[in-house]
């Protein structure tokens, strides 16, 4: 498969849509979180993670650019650096 074209077609439409939603958005998250569904929660108004919550950007272990606005949104929730 192509995973730009999925990108491209169904990832990045749903951050668009979280983003442009009148009201809040919550998250909850229990587990691990990764790549694309790791950015989800990003684009969100509030994120409920409970202890077991681990957000992983697996894409940058392996030399890709983050997908589904993970290189936008997490620089600027966590600092530059931290990101």
């Amino acid at each position: 498969p192509d995973l730009g074209l999925s990108i491209e077609r169904f990832y990045n439409p749903l951050i668009k849509t979280l983003q442009d939603l009148p009201m809040p958005v919550i998250c909850a998250v229990n587990g691990v979180a990764a790549g694309a569904g790791a950015n989800i929660p990003l684009a969100c108004d509030l994120v409920l993670a409970a202890r077991s919550a681990k957000f992983i950007q697996a894409f940058c272990k392996i030399g890709l650019v983050p997908d589904s606005g993970g290189s936008w949104f997490l620089p600027r929730l966590v600092g530059l650096a931290r990101a």
